[in-house]
């Protein structure tokens, strides 16, 4: 009677247990991951202000090479992602709120200085790929990268101004200095240049490096198969264990045999 009475008292709880876990997991990661989101594939990315862990962990993943931060670097974690940009070789822009901010319309306001910076960030492909970020990731955030998406993916103002409201701009509609300034946004009035995305290798890096390595094996280069298949087996072996083995074993038999095999069914398919 006593087990019976245990395992009624205790089942609902490891039920209950198990469902909160992976809540609790993710309620930890989207703060930790503060509203990260791709706005386009890479080229910019946007976030609320990471922790420095998961600002690693994204410029790892995507490859960030420039933080624009639209704080003002007055507190800790502001000063933390500067020297973590610093030591990591980031390029890092700040573009503080301005006093007057939005107020008037795009060409006559505080705010257009700031705006017309991070065009130019964005216009040149050597920047590549971009993580733009405020405090929560959805306002200031929100309102750059409708300026992206209007002058560099051809979006009219109704459908930037949309996407702010979908990804948590509540009261969009009741902030008349921004929503103004939006509504009235003309595509050109900023930009000092072309403003023109390049397409965008999307090709997995593991994909990518196999297929150099392939290459140089077809072209009967030797020394430079080896030391892209075992660049592969070293860079690849905890996500990847079968491409990782197989790249060591043909990095061992090129460097036995000193030659290429004509063979290349088990790489290509």
């Amino acid at each position: 009677m006593m087990t019976r009475w245990l395992i009624g008292l205790l089942g609902p709880l490891f039920v209950l247990a198990c469902v909160a876990a992976p809540v609790g997991v993710a309620v930890s990661e989207q703060r930790q991951y503060k509203n990260f989101h791709v706005v386009h594939p890479g080229v910019l990315y946007r976030s609320g202000q990471l922790t420095t862990g998961a600002l690693a962990r994204i410029v790892h993943d995507e490859r960030i090479r420039t933080v624009v931060s639209l704080r003002e670097g007055l507190d800790a974690r502001d000063v933390a992602e500067e020297r973590f940009c610093a030591r990591e070789e980031i390029r890092f822009v700040r573009l503080p709120p301005v006093m007057r901010g939005w107020e008037g319309e795009s060409g006559d306001s505080d705010n257009d200085d700031n705006v017309r910076a991070f065009l130019e960030v964005m216009r040149d492909p050597a920047n590549h790929p971009v993580l733009v970020h405020c405090f929560a990731g959805i306002h200031r955030t929100g309102a750059y990268c409708a300026v992206f998406r209007m002058e560099f993916e051809g979006w009219d103002n109704e459908r930037a101004i949309a996407e702010i409201k979908a990804m948590g701009y509540d009261n969009f509609d009741n902030e008349m200095d921004i929503r103004g300034w939006l509504e009235g946004y003309r595509v050109g009035s900023l930009s000092t240049g072309e403003l023109k995305i390049l397409p965008v290798d999307t090709t997995p890096p593991d994909e990518k490096l196999r297929r150099q390595a392939i290459q140089a094996d077809v072209d009967g280069d030797v020394t430079e198969a080896i030391r892209l298949y075992e660049r592969l087996a070293a860079e690849f072996g905890d996500t990847h264990p079968r491409l990782a083995e197989s790249a060591r074993m043909r990095a061992d038999y090129l460097r036995r045999q000193g030659r290429s095999l004509p063979d290349f069914k088990q790489w290509t398919r």
